[in-house]
C-alpha cells in the first residue's frame, strides 16, 4: 500500500516582507538624514521665540509652515529631526562597525587559537560583562567631556562583547570542521584559513548581530542625551530632542513625542531588518522549509 505524501507547508513570506519594510524605512531614514538641507529650509539652531512651541501644521510669524511644530526655542523640529538623524545614525553606524571589527577580531583569535589565548579571552569577556554600562559612560564622559568621538569611543567599548561572544563561539566549532582540516593539512596558513573559510562562514550570523548592535547604540545614545551625557547642545540629536520637550509634555507633548516617535520607528525598521536576516541565514530555521 502506497505511503499517502503529505502536502508541503509552504512557507510564511512574512518575515521578509517584515524585513524589505524595515531595510526601507531604514534606507529612508538615511537618505532623509544626508539630504536634510535640500528637504528643510530651517536653519536648525536658528531660535524663533516669536514661534515658540507651535502646534504641528502650524505657521509662524513668517508664514513659514512648520510641520511638527517648533520647540521652547522656536526652532523647526522637523528640521532638527532631520539634522539629528546625522548625528544618531552616524554614531549607531560608525560604533557598531568598530566594535564588529574589535569583538570580531578578539573573538575569533580567542576561538580559533584556544590554550592561554582563548582563557585570556574569556577572561576579559567576563571582566568585561561584570562593568556596568552606566558607570562606564558616566566617567569617561565626565573626564574626556561629551562629543561625538566620546560617545563612540565609549559606545564601542560597549557593543563589541555580543560580537566577541558570538565570533569566539562560532570559531571553536568551524576550527573542527572538516574542510577546515583538510586546509590544514594541505598546508595552508592560520591566516588563510581565517579569512577564507571561517569568517566567510561567519559573517551571516555577524550580520544580523550588527543590525541588533545598530539599533541598541541609537537608543543608547539618545539616553545619554537625554540625561545630559550624550552629544552637547546646540548640536542636534534624536535624544537631546527628546531632552528638550520633557519640561513640556504636559503643554506642548510635540516637542519629545515626534523625535520619540522617530526613533521608535527607526529602531523597530532596524530590528525587523535584522529579523529577517537571522531567519533567512539560520540553518535550523531552514529546517522544514
Amino acid at each position: 500500500m502506497r505511503r499517502r505524501r503529505e502536502p508541503k507547508v509552504p512557507r510564511s513570506n512574512a518575515g521578509s516582507i517584515a524585513g524589505i519594510i524595515g531595510a526601507a524605512v531604514l534606507a529612508i531614514a538615511i537618505i532623509a538624514a544626508v539630504a536634510a538641507p535640500l528637504i528643510s529650509g530651517f536653519d536648525p539652531n536658528a531660535q524663533k521665540l516669536a514661534s515658540r512651541l507651535l502646534a504641528p501644521f502650524s505657521y509662524g510669524r513668517d508664514g513659514l509652515l512648520h510641520l511638527l511644530g517648533t520647540d521652547q526655542y522656536g526652532r523647526d523640529i522637523f528640521t532638527r529631526i532631520l539634522y539629528g538623524g546625522r548625528v544618531s545614525l552616524s554614531i549607531g553606524l560608525v560604533t557598531a562597525s568598530l566594535a564588529a571589527v574589535i569583538g570580531i577580531g578578539i573573538g575569533t583569535l580567542g576561538g580559533y587559537r584556544e590554550g592561554k589565548l582563548g582563557a585570556a579571552v574569556r577572561g576579559v569577556l567576563d571582566i568585561q560583562t561584570a562593568f556596568p554600562f552606566l558607570v562606564i559612560a558616566i566617567a569617561v564622559v565626565g573626564v574626556i567631556g561629551a562629543n561625538v568621538l566620546t560617545i563612540i569611543v565609549v559606545l564601542t567599548l560597549w557593543t563589541w562583547l555580543p560580537f566577541a561572544r558570538l565570533s569566539f563561539s562560532l570559531a571553536q566549532a568551524l576550527k573542527r570542521a572538516d574542510y577546515v582540516k583538510a586546509a590544514r593539512s594541505a598546508g595552508a596558513s592560520d591566516g588563510w584559513i581565517l579569512f577564507r573559510h571561517l569568517l566567510p562562514n561567519m559573517a551571516p550570523a555577524l550580520l544580523v548581530v550588527w543590525t541588533f548592535v545598530v539599533a541598541q547604540v541609537i537608543i543608547a545614545e539618545s539616553g545619554l542625551s537625554f540625561l545630559g551625557l550624550g552629544i552637547q547642545p546646540p548640536t542636534a540629536t534624536w535624544g537631546s530632542s527628546v531632552s528638550d520637550g520633557r519640561d513640556y509634555i504636559s503643554t506642548a507633548w510635540w516637542v519629545a513625542i515626534m523625535p520619540g516617535i522617530v526613533i521608535s520607528i527607526v529602531t523597530l525598521a532596524i530590528n525587523l531588518l535584522g529579523d529577517a536576516l537571522r531567519d533567512r541565514f539560520d540553518p535550523q530555521l531552514q529546517v522544514g522549509a
